[in-house]
C-alpha cells in the first residue's frame, strides 16, 4: 500500500501514534463538505502526512524524513 500524499509505502506493521503509521485520508476535507463514508473520498495516508495536510486544499509536503528514529514513539 502506498501514501497517496508522498508516494512512498506505508508499513501496515507500524501502529498508531506512530508518525509513518496507516491512516486514511480525506481527499476531500470534511470541512469543505467530503463525504466521510464515500469510497471515492477516502485514501491511505502516513499518519503524520494526513496531520499536515489536515483539512488544506494546497498543501505542501514537508520532509519529515530526519524526524524518524527508527524507535516506537
Amino acid at each position: 500500500m502506498t501514501c497517496t500524499l508522498c508516494d512512498a509505502p506505508i508499513d501496515l506493521t507500524l501502529s498508531y501514534p506512530h508518525p509513518m503509521s496507516f491512516s486514511v485520508d480525506h481527499t476531500l476535507a470534511l470541512a469543505s463538505g467530503g463525504d466521510p463514508y464515500d469510497q471515492r473520498n477516502l485514501e491511505p495516508a502516513h499518519l503524520i502526512h494526513n496531520i499536515q495536510k489536515s483539512d488544506h486544499a494546497n498543501w505542501h509536503l514537508i520532509d519529515t524524513s530526519n524526524w524518524i528514529t527508527g524507535e516506537d514513539p
